[in-house]
């Protein structure tokens, strides 16, 4: 099961300046094998998607902002786009890729879906990773 959340972990590690600015965030995809909440602590295999156009690890995000709305802090990236790909997946994860442990800072469920031979398009929410 797959739960939307921003992981505990994370909201931990921005105290400690664990996450930069300069560093690689990606997006990985994944299947209803996976068990991922807010305790999910950093990037994992199982129940990754395996399919073809699917790069391992999954792909860097863009569009790096951070903002601040009716008062919650809150910190987002462009859509993740994976091209001419065939691609069915449950969720997703924002891992940091620059730091040993590739800690997760958010995870993403939503309904499977699913692109044959095109884009595979996630639609990340505005702020999906948001901290009062």
């Amino acid at each position: 099961m797959i739960t939307t959340a921003p992981t505990n972990s994370f909201r931990e590690e921005l105290f400690n300046g664990i996450h930069r600015p300069e560093h690689v965030y990606k997006l990985a995809l994944y299947t209803s094998a996976a068990d991922l909440d807010e305790h999910t602590r950093g990037y994992e295999t199982k129940g990754e998607v395996a399919d073809d156009g699917y790069p391992k690890g999954g792909i860097v995000l863009t569009g790096r902002k951070v903002g601040v709305a009716e008062g919650h802090s809150y910190l987002q990236f462009s859509d993740a786009r994976f091209p001419k790909s065939s691609i069915s997946s449950d969720g997703s994860m924002i891992y940091n890729d620059s730091v040993d442990g590739k800690p997760a800072l958010a995870v993403y469920g939503y309904p499977r879906t699913a692109g044959v031979n095109s884009e595979y398009v996630v639609e990340l929410p505005p702020q999906l990773i948001q901290m009062v």
